[in-house]
């Protein structure tokens, strides 16, 4: 029995502000990366690499009262897997700001969590974003600010869902603080541009989005699972402009040739389970309604 055996808890969260940018890449690409446990999936032939930043609101152990939970921007590189017929997410890394939270994730989750410095804010003007970006750029600044995360010019509700309206962009910075860890810095803008919609079975959106197993390995090789318990993401078409991505170099990857494919989604709120063992599973690790 590893230490962290009966340790680790559910968790209740809040999602809230996500980019799904999402590129497709030749599977022989990702299979070497891949423990042998799991099988790529793929879409129409594809693998997918994806980069989805966003914020967690609320978090707290489950049935803590959300008063209780603190706020952390996360950052994770990600492609898509099955083990056996239950489709999930395999993570390259989890970059997120707070020390604490990243060393509890790696320890009860098994989760590749790394500390970083974030930046977030919210702006309903694109046009005011870029000139700042360029002005950062200018004057040499590309690293997330010290201390903790902003939220500016945006209001947020008690439950921490963004309350502005559907031209809002998110501005997103990140630098890798992590002892050991090779540097890495990534800063985008996005926001909405469509209607809101639910991805439907078998479409590309879904595939991407709607997975609710987290998969890795602990220190002994075993994979692992984690469920996440969440409603139907609202999703709209997204724009998106990343102007530092050095997530797939500090992970092995070239940058993908092809364009990237993006969504927005103001977020869920999702209870993810305790870790565990696939090999200790003695039922279906999915319902039917939550694959892909």
């Amino acid at each position: 029995m590893s230490l962290t055996s009966g340790f680790s808890v559910p968790i209740a969260m809040g999602w809230r502000d996500l980019l799904f940018a999402n590129w497709p890449v030749d599977p022989a690409v990702l299979d070497p990366h891949v423990p042998d446990d799991l099988d790529l999936d793929t879409y129409e032939g594809d693998a997918w690499l994806s980069v989805v930043p966003f914020v967690n609101v609320n978090v707290r152990p489950r049935g803590a009262p959300s008063a209780l939970g603190i706020r952390l921007p996360e950052l994770n590189l990600r492609t898509y897997v099955r083990a056996g017929d239950d489709p999930g997410i395999y993570f390259f890394t989890l970059d997120a700001q707070g020390v604490l939270s990243v060393l509890g994730a790696r320890v009860t989750h098994h989760l590749p969590y790394h500390y970083a410095r974030m930046d977030v804010s919210r702006s309903r003007n694109w046009e005011r974003w870029r000139r700042e970006r360029q002005n950062r750029a200018e004057r040499g600044v590309d690293e997330a600010g010290p201390g903790e995360s902003s939220a500016a010019s945006g209001a947020r509700s008690s439950s921490g869902a963004a309350t502005g309206g559907p031209s809002d962009e998110v501005y997103f910075a990140s630098t890798r603080r992590h002892p050991g860890s090779r540097p890495c810095r990534f800063a985008a803008s996005y926001r909405p541009t469509g209607e809101r919609f639910r991805a439907e079975r078998g479409s590309l959106a879904r595939f991407l989005t709607e997975r609710h197993l987290l998969y890795t390995q602990d220190q002994r090789g075993r994979l692992r699972y984690t469920r996440a318990r969440h409603p139907p993401w609202p999703l709209c078409d997204a724009a998106a402009e990343i102007d530092r991505n050095e997530l797939f170099e500090a992970h092995g990857f070239d940058y993908p040739e092809r364009d990237p494919v993006h969504y927005y989604s103001p977020g869920v709120d999702t209870v993810t389970s305790a870790s565990r063992a696939v090999e200790d599973a003695t039922a279906p690790l999915l319902r039917a309604d939550q694959r892909v």
